[in-house]
């Protein structure tokens, strides 16, 4: 193959079980096969070597393994091999669909655009869809990852592979990775993109890894608060921070303290604070307060009076993950 289009990176660690999907729904992305699928073990993971026996020979699957155990180092890894014009990331339990793979992918070549989105099934293990991810779009990529509806997983996303060479993973970064890099890529320049209405890939949701004690839903929304606020005060530093942006960002904050309040009310009271500090009134952007500002109540106080109902909606919620109804990220 002289001239490939696509370079499919997938860090695995562990999981043959769900390599092999994986693998060939990745080497079904692209027209005419014309792609390649650059597999990364890592941390001296060897369980891909029987699940992967059928691809040893074949030409398009490249399987390089390093020993550091890590994610980001592996996706690091992988996009230093690429050769194609265009690259994505999947996760070794995840798989594409691939039709609307293949969409994206022409809809991306036939535009001068960086990036193009795409939709996300959340799904259980039998493949049944949960929910379905949706891109919010907007013509400005950043205002978009800055709102409240902002999509940070790559696997929405392809990538015109020459628009983010030099855009390494933070190999420090070990939980909300992909959160991190692509505010990373937002701090650092403006992106044009694009967007298809269709499904072009699967977030599997595995029973034992639900975060139903809470915790990591805690943790996850406040990375999101640290990394949201780092952009915007790096954003406003470039004088990057437009009218357009900052009104997404202040909308994304206040979507986190809803979200994140009921769980952690110190915490988030603190978060409150600040912005009232930095962006005085910005509540009234959020729709969820719209009730809040008819009668010229405060968020605080709003969120103090509905939480026994918040934490009646999260034990329904959890009792919904378990049996398989509801997906973690709604």
């Amino acid at each position: 193959m002289n001239s490939i289009i696509l370079s499919i990176v997938i860090p695995t660690y562990n999981r043959p079980q769900y390599l092999p999907r994986a693998v060939e729904s990745a080497l079904q992305a692209a027209a005419d096969g014309n792609v390649e699928v650059i597999v990364v073990p890592n941390g001296g993971d060897q369980s891909w070597q029987s699940s992967l026996f059928n691809y040893l020979n074949n030409s398009r699957v490249i399987i390089s393994p390093i020993e550091t155990g890590n994610a980001n180092a592996a996706r690091n890894h992988g996009m230093k091999l690429a050769k194609g014009k265009y690259i994505r990331f999947l996760d070794d339990d995840d798989y594409f669909y691939p039709n609307a793979a293949k969409k994206q992918l022409m809809m991306l070549k036939k535009s001068n655009a960086d990036i193009c989105a795409g939709s996300l099934a959340v799904v259980n293990h039998e493949g049944h869809i949960l929910n379905i991810l949706k891109v919010d779009y907007q013509e400005d990529f950043v205002a978009h990852i800055l709102s409240f509806k902002g999509r940070t997983s790559p696997q929405f996303y392809i990538y015109r592979r020459s628009a983010i060479e030099g855009f390494l993973w933070d190999e420090s970064i070990n939980i909300g990775q992909d959160t991190h890099w692509t505010h990373t890529m937002c701090r650092v320049k403006d992106w044009s993109w694009i967007c298809i209405d269709e499904v072009v890939s699967s977030w599997v949701q595995h029973s034992s890894e639900q975060l139903s004690n809470g915790y990591k839903a805690k943790e996850h929304l406040r990375l999101q608060e640290g990394y949201k606020w780092d952009t915007i005060s790096i954003l406003n530093n470039q004088n990057r921070l437009s009218s357009i942006r900052k009104k997404s960002a202040v909308e994304g904050m206040w979507a986190l303290v809803n979200a994140g309040f009921y769980r952690e009310p110190l915490f988030w009271g603190r978060i409150i604070k600040k912005l009232n500090t930095n962006f005085p009134n910005s509540y009234t952007n959020f729709p969820r307060y719209n009730c809040v500002n008819k009668v010229g109540m405060k968020p605080i106080l709003y969120e103090l009076i509905t939480l026994p109902l918040r934490w009646l909606g999260f034990f329904r919620r959890e009792i919904l993950i378990k049996i398989g109804k509801r997906s973690n990220w709604n």
